[in-house]
C-alpha cells in the first residue's frame, strides 16, 4: 500500500519593497514555481521514481513581511514486487530529509554552493564514511580548500536542474532594495541568503556542462618548452623532447616565489620532475579535453654537458699516451 507523510517548510523573503509593502508579481510567481521545482527536483535525485511529492501553498500576505508556508506532501509509488524489490524504509529519504538536504546549515546544497564561491570544484572523492571530499581552490595558486559533504548534498549539486530551481528561487534578491531569503522549518530557521551572494548560486549553462571520465595524479618529468609570463598559468612542457608539448599551470607556490627571486635559469634541455594532476572531460559537442596542472616541482634538472677529452677512463694502472 502506497505511504503518505507531510512536512512544512516557510519561504520568506525580505527587503525594503517588501517592508513598503509590495513585491513584483512575475518574479514571485517565478520564485514559487521554483520552490516547488526544487523540492521535486530533491525528490527525483535522492527517491528515483519510488515516490513523488505534491507542494502547496499557504501564504499571508501582511505589509512589512511576505513568507510563503509550503505543504510538501510525499507519497510513496505503489510498483509490483516482481518489478521492485522490497527497499528498507531507510532508503527512502523524506520529505523533510530533502528540505535539509537542500537547506540546512553545514551539511545542506545552499551551504555547498556558498563555500565553492562559484568555483569548479578541482577534485571530488568519495570516502569510507560515507561523506564526499571535496577540493577546491579561490585562485590557481592558492591553498586547496578541503570541504566534506553527504553524498545526498553532491549528488544535488551535479543535477542542472536543481541548480536551475535554486537560481531561480532566489532572483527575487536581485531587485533594487531586497536584501534576504530566509527558510524556516515548524521549528528553527536553516538558513539564510543575503542579495550579495546571489552570484555563487548561478546555474551553469548547458554548454558549460563537461563529463568528467579520468582523473590522475603521477610523477614525471618534463622538458620545459616555453615558461608563461603570467605566473603560474601557460607553461608549456614536453616529455617527447619537444616534438609534441602539452600546456601546463603550475600550482608550486613555492616554486613560482623561487623564479620571481631568479634561484632558477632555464636554458635548453632543463627537465622538470613534477608531480602531475591529470583530468580528462567530454565537452558538450563530444570532444575530448584533457588539463595538465603541475601540484608540486619536485626537482630541477639541468642538461649536463659533456666535456672534452677521453671518453672513457684509462685502464687502471697505465700511463696516459
Amino acid at each position: 500500500m502506497p505511504t503518505e507523510a507531510m512536512a512544512h517548510v516557510l519561504i520568506a523573503y525580505d527587503g525594503q519593497p517588501v517592508r513598503n509593502g509590495s513585491m513584483n508579481v512575475y518574479q514571485l510567481g517565478e520564485a514559487l514555481l521554483a520552490i516547488g521545482d526544487l523540492l521535486n527536483a530533491g525528490n527525483r535525485v535522492l527517491n528515483g521514481d519510488r515516490t513523488v511529492i505534491d507542494v502547496t501553498v499557504r501564504a499571508e500576505f501582511k505589509r512589512g513581511s511576505f513568507g510563503v508556508d509550503f505543504d510538501v506532501v510525499q507519497r510513496t509509488v505503489e510498483i509490483g514486487l516482481a518489478i521492485l524489490p522490497i527497499l528498507p524504509p531507510s532508503d527512502i529519504k523524506s520529505a523533510g530529509e530533502i528540505i535539509k538536504f537542500l537547506f540546512e546549515k553545514g551539511k545542506g546544497l545552499v551551504e555547498l554552493l556558498r563555500s565553492l564561491k562559484g568555483k569548479e570544484p578541482e577534485k571530488i572523492t568519495a570516502t569510507e564514511k560515507g561523506t564526499v571530499r571535496i577540493e577546491v581552490r579561490d585562485s590557481p595558486n592558492s591553498k586547496v580548500t578541503v570541504l566534506n559533504y553527504p553524498t545526498e548534498t553532491v549528488a544535488l549539486y551535479a543535477d542542472l536542474p536543481a541548480r536551475q530551481a535554486m537560481e531561480r528561487a532566489l532572483r527575487p534578491l536581485d531587485a533594487s532594495g531586497m536584501e534576504t531569503f530566509e527558510v524556516l522549518d515548524e521549528q528553527r530557521k536553516l538558513q539564510e541568503v543575503t542579495a550579495k551572494e546571489t552570484q555563487y548560486f548561478r546555474a551553469p549553462s548547458p554548454t558549460e556542462l563537461k563529463e568528467r571520465l579520468n582523473e590522475d595524479e603521477f610523477t614525471g618529468v618534463y622538458e620545459v618548452v616555453s615558461l608563461s609570463l603570467f605566473g603560474g598559468k601557460g607553461w608549456r612542457l614536453s616529455d617527447s623532447g619537444g616534438k609534441k608539448s602539452i600546456k601546463v599551470d603550475i600550482d608550486d607556490k613555492e616554486f613560482l616565489d623561487q623564479i620571481a627571486h631568479h634561484r632558477h635559469s632555464f636554458e635548453r634541455g632543463v627537465v622538470l620532475k613534477v608531480r602531475m594532476h591529470m583530468t580528462t572531460v567530454r565537452k558538450p559537442d563530444g570532444s575530448l579535453d584533457t588539463k595538465w596542472r603541475v601540484v608540486k616541482v619536485v626537482d630541477v634538472i639541468h642538461f649536463a654537458r659533456p666535456t672534452q677529452g677521453l671518453l672513457l677512463p684509462p685502464p687502471v694502472g697505465s700511463e696516459p699516451g
